[in-house]
């Protein structure tokens, strides 16, 4: 893989230590072609044989975000043990680490409204054998059948990311949503996507809860509680 990890504070790493090269008509090259989505606003996007590579603008703390959309790849047949393969062969410059803030590592499951399944690996990392500080990276792949989709990323801890954030922008719920897939037809139409979701969903943290309840016919009802 040649494709840019960017870090943090003037620091830019490759997952495998090689430089980029232009983007020529491999069948990589030709994969990236099926990926749909709208590039962050204020982001700029470059295109490499194996990938293409979103960055963000240097943030005020000099922060520095990627987002990397990586060829399309034949999947396992276990969307979670692609998630983890793909995140130790992105990141096998990096040595996995917890979060020196408060920010857990995760992992989310989910179907998109589009029906295709997806996996996300969000884990603390930092670059072994020097006094680089810990940053946040997350792997994404969406089950398409017979192929599946790579995206991964790099920023500072969500506490205090101003790309990912938990507090200040968090740019991936609009790319998130905006993402489409060429070739890609989903095997449920809506009804039964709808009927997949009925039931109740309830979310809920310390301060605050928020209950869901889906109906067959794609109505819902919510109510959301805080405490301060």
């Amino acid at each position: 893989m040649k494709a840019i990890l960017a870090g943090l504070l003037l620091l830019t790493l490759t997952a495998t230590g090689q430089s980029p090269q232009p983007a020529g008509q491999s069948p990589q090259a030709a994969s990236l072609a099926d990926y749909g989505y709208a590039c962050p606003p204020g982001w700029t996007p470059t295109q490499y044989s194996d990938g293409i590579v979103l960055n963000a603008p240097i943030s005020n703390t000099g922060e520095k975000c990627v987002l990397t959309l990586w060829p399309m790849r034949a999947p396992s047949g276990n969307l979670a043990a692609d998630a983890v393969e793909a995140f130790r062969e992105i990141f096998k410059a990096f040595v996995p680490r917890n979060s020196e803030y408060a920010t857990r590592n995760s992992i989310i499951r989910g179907v998109s409204a589009q029906g295709w399944e997806y996996f996300m690996i969000k884990n603390a990392i930092q670059p072994p054998n020097g006094n680089y500080q810990i940053v946040w990276g997350f792997v994404f792949v969406a089950g398409l059948g017979n192929r599946l989709a790579v995206i991964s990323g790099i920023s500072k801890d969500p506490l205090v990311s101003a790309c990912f954030g938990l507090n200040l922008t968090d740019v991936w719920p609009k790319f998130f949503y905006s993402l489409q897939f060429r070739y890609w037809n989903s095997p449920s139409s809506p009804q039964q996507q709808m009927r997949r979701m009925t039931g109740v969903w309830i979310t809920a943290t310390a301060t605050a809860a928020d209950r869901w309840v889906f109906a067959p016919n794609g109505r819902y009802a919510s109510a959301a509680a805080a405490q301060r």
